[in-house]
């Protein structure tokens, strides 16, 4: 963000390459130059002698400012740089930069501050200074250039005492030589020194006097002048260091944010007050960037926002293959229980239903993909890695159970009571971004959704709550309780799947539960060897306890079928389910 001085009497009517007309009373411009490239903004700002801004004018530039030599050398140094004399693109005067970079907060370089002073503004600032009103000062860069002389040009184009001055001098800090062929009949003394190094720049001080004019000690006057015009230095790198900390800690904010929001870290409010126009503006556009990406978080899983944010790139169709734990859900009755709703009370009473079973997701480390109707499709191990994704599925169905229990306690709905039936599988599946180039969804897509689709519905058959297969209990060993329930061949799936209920985690689930598991799997175990009488008598000891009736009746009804035409000798108790 460079500043620019304009100099008192100086007749600036147009500014910068686009040539934006200056209005009256402007006695500085600020500058604000963003954007990527060269597509960058040129923001200029007109201020008057009080403080106040009289015009903003945006407009594109065609360069990229980065690579002025002024923003480069800054951005090398760590302290203020002073670049070599040069004709500014804004004003078309000769001039030199102050420039000073800052840092954010991981103490990478943000950005660059530059102040801009032009030759006339330097020497009058010089002739303002002039030792006793009389005299003249110049003012060398560190390579020993002219900057500024406060000393008038002559006909010929030419400063005579300045150049003079300068032909003389050898070279040495601290110089002090008397001039007499001036061609002015009148001579001088001269005294060059350099000063003290500010903010990393040193530049040298020129003092030219009439001989005539002292009368007291030389060497005290040169001091007291360079004293002075010290000081006079002093003040003006002074207000480029007040300018560089104003803008540091506001855009140190601004960057601190915009660190947090590249991790999707989107928690508390951002706060940022500055006197400058643009730096609030940029302030206010974080601000609403922050508001829209908490929004957009609502349609779109946080994982997949906060993946995108962090990458930068751009968006596009494609997966990659990887195993995953699905898991759907489904409100039994819903359909039926909704039509004597109105769409309104509906929908107040899903949402809230839906933000008890997201919740639940959420917090075992999985991803709500969808919602479809009444029911929920959600992954574990996508987009984000979550290890021993299948015990976290687990502890997530069961967790969506306990908030529906909640709910169902509490009552204030009128779908309550609901009976959800959950259904979980373990397979690798393809997961990313699905669709057209113009509407994306992330999602999973493979064989192993369809199933994870049907396992839930066939808790209808069975009736229990939460079925998972084989797949997600031999990954998850003896870390929960599950009850083997049958092995069928779904349909519209051609390899037959073992299913299991999910009754708890280990050491959480009830002695009288485990008891009946014991007596359920002896009973199957009878069923499956073709001991039809043993396995029918162990089956309706399990009546009235936690099977539930419509399993223990369904086997009974198969042992009783079973007895009565016995199935073919190469019968593997697989059971085919036809409808879906």
């Amino acid at each position: 963000r460079p500043t620019v001085e304009i100099p008192p009497g100086y007749d600036m009517m147009t500014f910068g390459v686009n040539k934006v007309p200056v209005p009256a009373g402007a006695v500085r411009v600020y500058r604000l130059i963003s954007g990527q490239a060269r597509a960058q903004v040129d923001r200029i700002s007109f201020v008057a002698q009080d403080g106040s801004v009289l015009q903003t004018v945006v407009k594109p530039i065609r360069f990229d400012a980065r690579e002025r030599p002024w923003y480069q050398a800054a951005r090398a140094d760590e302290n203020a740089v002073v670049s070599r004399i040069y004709t500014f693109s804004s004003s078309g005067r000769p001039g030199v930069t102050f420039s000073n970079r800052y840092l954010d907060a991981s103490g990478a370089v943000a950005g660059v501050a530059g102040v801009d002073m032009s030759l006339d503004s330097l020497s009058g600032l010089l002739a303002s200074i002039r030792v006793d009103g009389v005299g003249e000062l110049f003012m060398l860069d560190e390579s020993g250039s002219l900057i500024a002389s406060s000393e008038a040009t002559d006909g010929a184009g030419t400063k005579p005492l300045t150049a003079a001055a300068m032909a003389m001098w050898d070279g040495r800090d601290g110089a002090f030589f008397r001039m007499d062929s001036t061609g002015t009949q009148r001579g001088h003394l001269v005294s060059i020194a350099r000063l003290t190094p500010v903010l990393g720049a040193a530049p040298t001080m020129g003092v030219i006097v009439p001989t005539d004019h002292f009368v007291g000690a030389i060497a005290t006057t040169t001091r007291r002048v360079l004293a002075v015009s010290a000081a006079v230095a002093l003040v003006a790198l002074a207000f480029t260091v007040v300018l560089a900390r104003l803008l540091s800690t506001s855009l140190r904010q601004v960057s601190e944010e915009a660190a947090r929001i590249s991790t999707f870290d989107l928690t508390g409010a951002f706060r940022m007050q500055s006197r400058i126009t643009e730096v609030a503006e940029l302030g206010s556009a974080m601000r609403n960037m922050k508001n829209s990406l908490v929004s957009f978080g609502a349609y779109v899983p946080k994982d997949v926002v906060r993946t995108l944010v962090a990458s930068g790139g751009n968006v596009a169709v494609g997966g990659v293959s990887r195993e995953v734990t699905l898991m759907f859900s489904d409100i039994e009755g819903f359909t039926r229980k909704s039509e004597a709703l109105s769409p309104e009370v509906a929908m107040r009473d899903l949402s809230r239903y839906f933000e008890a079973m997201a919740q639940a997701v959420v917090e075992t480390g999985g991803t709500v993909d969808k919602y479809i109707g009444d029911a929920v499709m959600a992954i574990w191990n996508a987009p984000g890695e979550v290890v021993g994704h299948a015990a976290a599925a687990c502890r997530g169905a069961l967790a969506c159970r306990a908030a529906e229990a909640a709910l169902n306690a509490a009552g204030q709905g009128a779908i309550f009571p609901t009976h959800t039936r959950i259904g979980l599988h373990s397979d690798r599946v393809v997961v990313g971004n699905m669709g057209s180039t113009s509407r994306l969804q992330y999602t999973a897509i493979g064989g192993a959704v369809n199933l994870a689709s049907r396992v839930e519905g066939l808790n209808k058959v069975y009736g229990t709550s939460i079925l998972a297969t084989k797949a997600v209990v031999d990954q998850v060993g003896d870390a929960f309780v599950f009850r083997e329930v049958d092995l069928v061949s779904p349909a519209g799936t051609t390899r037959p799947v073992a299913l299991f209920e999910l009754l708890g985690e280990a050491g959480q689930v009830d002695a009288v539960v485990l008891r009946d598991v014991d007596a359920w799997m002896a009973a199957l175990a009878a069923f499956r060897r073709r001991d039809w009488a043993e396995a029918a008598a162990g089956f309706a000891s399990l009546r009235g306890g936690p099977a539930g009736e419509v399993m223990v009746s369904l086997y009974q009804k198969r042992c009783a079928d079973h007895a009565a035409a016995p199935p073919p000798d190469d019968w593997n108790g697989v059971t085919v389910l036809n409808e879906k």
